[in-house]
């Protein structure tokens, strides 16, 4: 009776420390699995700023070049993709969101004046 006592008991510490093993393994997945959805949010979001960036500045040129019309074009489109940036962001693309906001609102204030 002690010897199935002790098998018994040997059982039960065997299957704790196996689902014990089972549970780590599967936290490191879990974590590594929200590291990399963080790491592709903040690539989506990076790309998104780029092409903000680069739409603010070809709205620049056009209103440098007293182009008012593809500037207002340009510049709308740059609304629009900060605007989903703005969705898809981040908080670490925060202080680059208001940064390129702050810029564009600039930029319309002086293709309002452009008219």
């Amino acid at each position: 009776m002690k010897g199935l006592a002790a098998l018994l008991l040997v059982a039960v510490i065997g299957l704790n420390a196996y689902t014990w093993w089972e549970i780590r393994g599967l936290r490191q997945e879990v974590a590594a699995l929200r590291a990399e959805s963080t790491r592709r949010e903040a690539s989506a979001s990076d790309v998104v700023l780029a092409q903000a960036v680069v739409m603010l500045a070809r709205a620049r040129e056009a209103l440098a070049q007293a182009r008012p019309e593809e500037a207002r074009t340009a510049f709308d489109r740059a609304r629009r993709t900060l605007d989903e940036a703005a969705r898809t962001a981040g908080e670490k693309a925060g202080p680059t969101l208001r940064w390129l906001g702050d810029q564009a609102a600039e930029l319309g204030r002086r293709l309002e004046t452009a008219r």
